[in-house]
Order: C-alpha cells, then sequence, then structure tokens
C-alpha cells in the first residue's frame, strides 16, 4: 500500500493525515465516542442503580457506597473529558479554558 497519498509532512516536519485518511479516522473516533458514551455509561448507571437499591438499604456496606461515588465521577468525567476530546477531534483544537476544564475534571475523578 502506498502512503504517499495518504500522508504528508506538514510545515514543522510532523506527519499528518490528509485527504480519506483524516475523514476515515474522524468518523471512527466518532462511532468510538457514541459507543462508549451510550454503553459505558448505561453499564455504569446499572451498576449505581443496583448498589443503591438492589439489596437492604440498611445493610449498604462502605464499598457499596464508595463504588457509586466513584461510578458518579466517572460518568460525569466521561462526559466532560470524552465530549472536549471528541469536539476536538472534529473541529480542531478546544479553547485554553475548556482545555483547563477538561484537565481539571480528569484530574478529580480520579479513583
Amino acid at each position: 500500500m502506498d502512503l504517499d497519498n495518504f500522508t504528508h509532512h506538514d510545515d514543522q516536519g510532523k506527519l499528518a493525515l490528509t485527504g480519506n485518511s483524516a475523514i476515515v479516522q474522524k468518523v471512527l473516533t466518532s462511532l468510538n465516542y457514541i459507543v462508549a458514551m451510550t454503553v459505558g455509561n448505561a453499564l455504569s448507571f446499572c451498576i449505581i442503580h443496583y448498589e443503591k437499591f438492589g439489596c437492604d438499604p440498611k445493610k449498604r456496606s462502605i464499598a457499596n457506597y464508595l463504588t457509586s461515588f466513584c461510578l458518579e465521577l466517572v460518568i460525569g468525567s466521561l462526559v466532560v473529558v470524552g465530549s472536549l476530546a471528541q469536539w476536538s477531534t472534529l473541529f480542531g483544537p478546544v479553547g485554553p479554558t475548556l482545555a483547563m476544564v477538561s484537565v481539571f475534571t480528569r484530574q478529580v475523578s480520579k479513583p
């Protein structure tokens, strides 16, 4: 396969995607984002629901509380960080303020 049709070196000497390969990359990352957000968040919501309401509420252990809390943080960070990452993939870099929000959300939501 000839890679000359799909890549070139920009003015800084970095390898960049051109033409159809850039479109394919955007489509694949968009599909990955949609699947990860829908399936991942749905499964996390199911786990949270089970941890909160699936067993006797008087016998809820601290592990159940922590699992629910951590999964709520993960869902929130996926929505913020994933959306900003997808935006930058499709439309280019985000502003510095949004980039700082993304980094802050990633750092705060680490378990």
